[in-house]
């Protein structure tokens, strides 16, 4: 069968109508990038949706491979990797803050904002996990980080995913800086590559852009069967790691994540709190500001992520809103992300925002705001440190002295005596039946410990009613029980 050709007007016609078609369909974000030749300026989307080529590359398609002039190839070779697999399944490694701190410039470069990083921004594993794989079964997944703080809630979802695996490093004291975490991800890589039998061994996903872990792919490498995909941000990708992936480009392949970004991130514009230290609430204060706003303009108490992007448009600068609910429901804080050397400029911020919120003729007209002040001058509202309910300390003695059942627990006063007798004893209890009984061997004379030490009564006085709680006499000699 004769290989269908097409002639130079056909190619022409088919990339003025791909070009058409480009400017009929919206990018995929503003950092897409051309498949075939790398162009940031590229908005044609192939059959997967995830994936763009540029017009030019659209034109040379049409004459080189016209049956597949929007066939995504790397999501076919994928597909094709996905099938040759084992049951045993793919391992992914991923260097938490290698990938994250990165993707913070990539979101504040993509959204034009003034700031070095959108520290917004929050990396979500699961879903990045899912975009790596495309389809495979993931046999293991592995983090690798610097401890998180111990309320944070990020990494708690990510320790429930399915067969993934949280491991952290505490930063250095002095620098704050990771340490040994690249040492531990490659440790951990190598091990498993070693170790995994021969029929199990498919391929290992590294999600950083690190050129220290050449020397683990290395090792990786040196044992059979094993291939390795690298994913990392276009921008963040170490020249030597890309130069090692050529020389090994058939076991080895960087993939770039950057067309997969609205996925696999999140922005978290909601603050959940306003803190009660001094020193930052201060700086909370200087680069915040406060809007009275419409009672209808958000029924949820939910600002819009379109009201959000209107005003981060604005402003080109990340900020989260919190909600003044202790003086009105109407006052909605902003509070503009700020650091030692980035530190917003709340008097133009307000003067764009006025102007903005008072043309309605402009396209990021916010028309719900109906009064714009500085949080510093903002007097309805000031921050009041919890209070922590008190714990009420017993003031009534224990009636049941040693014999206390409860020992440790007891809610009620005991003597240090007491305390120290329930310490010494294995469950922490008293001994109910403590001095109820006569000591037999101190009726003979040959008990040889003190009264106090004996848990045996030596001698009417120094036994325990169990009726009148006293010391003095047994239960049967209780003036109670007679009377």
């Amino acid at each position: 069968m004769a290989t269908p050709t097409i002639s130079n007007t056909a190619a022409t016609s088919l990339s003025v109508d791909a070009t058409q078609s480009a400017e009929s369909n919206p990018p995929i974000d503003e950092a897409s990038i051309c498949q075939d030749c790398g162009s940031e300026q590229s908005n044609v989307k192939l059959e997967c949706s995830k994936h763009v080529v540029c017009a030019s590359c659209v034109g040379q398609r049409a004459i080189s491979k016209p049956q597949n002039l929007l066939k995504c190839e790397e999501c076919v070779k994928r597909k094709e990797s996905a099938s040759e697999d084992t049951p045993g399944g793919i391992w992914i490694f991923l260097d938490n803050s290698n990938i994250w701190i990165e993707a913070k410039k990539l979101q504040s470069k993509k959204r034009k904002f003034k700031t070095k990083e959108d520290n917004r921004l929050r990396i979500e594993v699961g879903n990045l996990a899912d975009a790596v794989a495309g389809g495979r079964t993931t046999r293991k997944g592995m983090l690798f980080g610097s401890e998180p703080p111990p309320l944070d809630s990020v990494w708690k979802k990510v320790r429930e995913i399915k067969n993934f695996e949280v491991h952290t490093k505490q930063r250095s004291q002095i620098t704050g800086k990771e340490k040994q975490v690249d040492t531990q991800l490659a440790v951990k890589i190598t091990g498993i590559a070693i170790k995994t039998p021969l029929c199990e061994r498919t391929t290992i996903i590294l999600i950083t852009g690190d050129a220290d872990m050449i020397p683990a792919l290395d090792e990786v490498l040196h044992e059979e069967k094993w291939t390795v995909e690298i994913y990392m941000w276009n921008h963040a990708t170490s020249g030597d790691l890309r130069r090692f992936a050529e020389h090994h480009n058939k076991r080895v392949k960087i993939q770039k994540l950057d067309n997969y970004m609205d996925d696999v991130t999140s922005i978290k514009r909601k603050l959940n709190h306003i803190p009660e230290d001094q020193s930052l609430l201060q700086k909370v204060k200087e680069s915040s500001v406060v809007f009275t706003m419409k009672q209808e303009a958000f029924p949820n108490r939910i600002p819009t992520d379109d009201w959000c992007i209107k005003l981060e448009n604005i402003t080109h600068w990340p900020f989260q809103y919190y909600w003044l609910e202790e003086q009105t429901t109407d006052n909605l804080l902003i509070v503009f992300q700020h650091n030692e050397k980035e530190k917003p400029d709340i008097t133009k911020f307000i003067k764009i925002i006025r102007d903005a919120a008072d043309d309605s003729s402009v396209n990021y007209c916010l028309p719900d705001i109906l009064k714009i002040e500085t949080y510093l001058t903002f007097e309805g509202y000031e921050v009041v440190k919890r209070k922590h309910a008190k714990k009420k300390r017993p003031s009534d003695p224990c009636p049941y002295k040693k014999n206390c059942h409860d020992g440790t627990k007891c809610s009620k006063v005991h003597s240090d005596a007491e305390k120290e007798y329930f310490r010494k004893r294995i469950n922490g209890q008293g001994n109910t039946s403590r001095k109820t009984i006569m000591c037999k061997s101190f009726k003979d004379g040959k008990c040889r410990k003190a009264a106090n030490d004996c848990e045996f009564a030596h001698g009417d006085s120094d036994a325990w009613c169990t009726r009148c709680h006293l010391h003095g006499h047994f239960k049967n000699d209780c003036p109670k029980e007679n009377s």
